[in-house]
């Protein structure tokens, strides 16, 4: 998103990119969508982006979906042969498979260096296998081989994802590091008060398929008994389904979609943050968009991901898995207000210099 999207400030890596990147050259700019993905409508132009109109869509998997996004590539296209030339250097988002194909055939038009920011892997990402998930696969793997043959470096926030995209369509450098996801803060710093009663956790985001909350449902009597109350904020295809299934118990709040800004006053009152993926092996290894913004808040987050990732070859630690020695969910909770529980992975840009220095 852009910070002036209408839900509030939460950045695109991308606009970190460039932020850092004009502070060693002249010109770097922003290239996107006129689509806000997220509050299903068109931005306004209000800074130095370049905005590209694309007519948007209502559901995220859908053929309209993939008509938005060649729409916006085709202009891309004539932009980028407009505008940018020998040794500039374009990074591209992926996904979408479009944008990269596009951009990697004006590579070969202008010259222009391409280096590609892997946020994640489709197909996998699709909560749905079957036959048109199978022709989506061809599709992308069609547009990616040939994308490919232009691509100078890929960037990840953990190494797991640049490297399965290269194994899949051509080995390439690679380069992972942290960008601050913040949302109007760099981080809370509130010790945790281990006599408080009624420990307070905070799941924010989009309430689809891709998360789950079966553990609460397996261990409510425990929540229940030791007074942990639990906010899920956020809005989607899940949300009625969850809000029925959670309505008898007190100590679950189903708050539904907020601004981001208005996270703030949930974020501060909060213990630990937490998520829980349907399918965690989808992201083994890798730091995901939610554990990257749950860790701008400094706070500790609980999770059922791997406990370290690798990044740049150095393992790091993403806060308390729940797979860690088959540990539930509520003794991840005790351990954090113990103080026993490894430290997460908190906000950093330490890697900034030495990202402007690669470009």
């Amino acid at each position: 998103m852009l910070p002036t999207d209408k839900l509030g400030p939460k950045p695109w890596r991308e606009i970190y990119i460039v932020d850092w990147a004009k502070s060693k050259f002249d010109k770097a700019n922003v290239v996107c969508s006129s689509f806000d993905h997220y509050a299903r409508g068109q931005r306004c132009k209000v800074g130095d982006e370049k905005l590209i109109f694309s007519p948007g869509y209502s559901s995220n998997i859908s053929i309209l979906r993939v008509l938005d996004a060649w729409i916006f590539s085709v202009q891309l296209f004539f932009h980028l042969i407009k505008n940018y030339r020998k040794n500039d250097v374009v990074v591209v988002s992926f996904p979408t498979p479009e944008s990269t194909f596009v951009a990697a055939l004006a590579s070969k038009i202008r010259g222009f260096h391409l280096d590609l920011d892997v946020r994640d892997l489709w197909p996998e990402a699709l909560p749905t296998k079957n036959v048109v998930y199978a022709m989506f696969s061809l599709y992308v793997d069609i547009l990616m081989r040939f994308a490919f043959s232009s691509v100078r470096r890929l960037y990840g926030f953990s190494d797991r994802y640049p490297e399965a995209l290269g194994k899949r369509y051509g080995k390439k450098e690679i380069f992972s590091f942290i960008t601050p996801t913040e949302f109007g803060f760099k981080g809370i710093e509130r010790p945790l008060n281990q006599e408080k009663a009624g420990l307070t956790g905070v799941f924010f985001g989009t309430l689809n398929s891709q998360f789950c909350f079966d553990v609460i449902v397996e261990e409510i009597e425990a929540i229940m008994d030791r007074g942990i109350v639990l906010y899920v904020i956020g809005g989607g295809t899940d949300f009625e389904a969850l809000t029925m299934k959670f309505s008898e118990y007190p100590n679950i709040h189903l708050i539904g979609q907020v601004p981001f800004l208005e996270l703030r006053r949930f974020i501060e009152t909060a213990d630990f943050l937490f998520t829980f993926y349907r399918d965690a092996s989808l992201f083994s290894g890798h730091v995901t968009n939610k554990i990257m913004e749950y860790a701008s808040t400094s706070l500790p987050i609980i999770h059922n991901l791997d406990p370290s990732v690798v990044i740049n070859g150095y393992h790091k630690n993403i806060g308390v898995s729940i797979n860690d020695h088959a540990s539930s969910f509520v003794s991840c909770i005790e351990s954090v207000v113990a103080g026993v529980t490894p430290s997460s992975l908190l906000y950093e840009n330490s890697y900034r210099d030495e990202f402007v220095a690669k470009l």
